[in-house]
């Protein structure tokens, strides 16, 4: 069983015609068929129904195609990796940076200590243009409708009040339970912010805001500070406050987080590398 067989038996696989792939890899389709009837022998079965005109996979050769596939993507990825290392890899990632942002540095960190070379423009702030950007990391699926997307996170929230708050040692709490407390959160847009609007609307009011800021870590000192309540992400802030601080669970609230792109799999080579990161890094964090 040779590599060239193999190419040669998915690309005719692929294009359901031995003759195509020949004309493709400049052979008589004499040379396709040979080989393919050789690995077919050495397989012990066939691998393609063979009309007049046409060639289709049997069950048994969509077994055997799937499985070859797989590997030959990954001989191809090992040749691009190898290549890497000889000439180095170089471009540019422009990103947007809407939510999560400790997992994100964290993936630009291991990203850059492989690929030096490559350069980011982050935003953070306002996502007026998702397609101006290679990935997109944000929990608004409205603003980024019509482009690929895949979950990188869903998170449980919290609320968090200061450890002697006259709610604290309460055993159940509900979000109802905090309608005249002042909130603590980020900028009008933000997903905490939205969060933190729609679901105290379900739950009967409308928070009052006393504090607002771009900065989680203010965020989380102004609640140790006693300033008012917070509903914050579970795996995003995990660990980040204080002693001073109680987190109590005020019911099932969530966040999904998204990795947008305008398409994934056409993406150059370094961003699909750091794609594959940003998502080993958020999974790992998950845990």
């Amino acid at each position: 069983m040779e590599f060239l067989q193999l190419t040669y038996f998915c690309d005719a696989a692929k294009s359901e015609n031995f003759s195509q792939t020949a004309k493709k890899f400049h052979v008589p389709p004499s040379a396709i068929s040979q080989s393919v009837h050789r690995l077919e022998r050495e397989l012990g079965t066939a691998l393609f129904y063979r009309d007049a005109n046409r060639i289709r996979l049997n069950p048994d050769g969509q077994i055997f195609y799937e499985e070859i596939k797989a590997a030959l993507s990954l001989i191809d990825r090992a040749k691009e990796r190898l290549e890497e290392s000889r000439t180095g890899i170089s471009g540019e990632i422009g990103m947007f940076i809407g939510t999560n942002r400790r997992s994100v540095i964290l993936a630009i960190e291991s990203f850059r200590s492989v690929y030096p070379q490559v350069n980011f423009l982050l935003n953070h702030s306002a996502l007026n243009d998702p397609l101006a950007y290679d990935l997109v990391i944000t929990h608004d699926v409205a603003r980024c409708a019509g482009m690929e997307k895949r979950l990188l996170r869903r998170e449980k929230l919290y609320l968090a009040m200061e450890k002697n708050h006259p709610l604290a040692q309460r055993e159940a709490l509900t979000l109802a339970d905090f309608a005249e407390e002042s909130f603590i959160s980020m900028h009008a847009g933000s997903s905490l912010r939205e969060i933190t609007e729609s679901t105290c609307k379900q739950a009967g009011f409308f928070p009052k805001f006393t504090v607002q800021s771009d900065d989680p870590t203010y965020i989380r000192k102004y609640v140790e500070l006693g300033m008012g309540v917070s509903l914050f992400p579970g795996i995003s802030w995990k660990g980040q406050f204080s002693d001073r601080v109680i987190l109590r669970d005020v019911g099932e609230i969530y966040r999904n987080t998204y990795l947008f792109s305008h398409h994934f799999d056409t993406q150059p080579t370094y961003v699909q590398r750091f794609t594959e990161i940003l998502i080993e890094t958020f999974s790992r964090e998950s845990l």
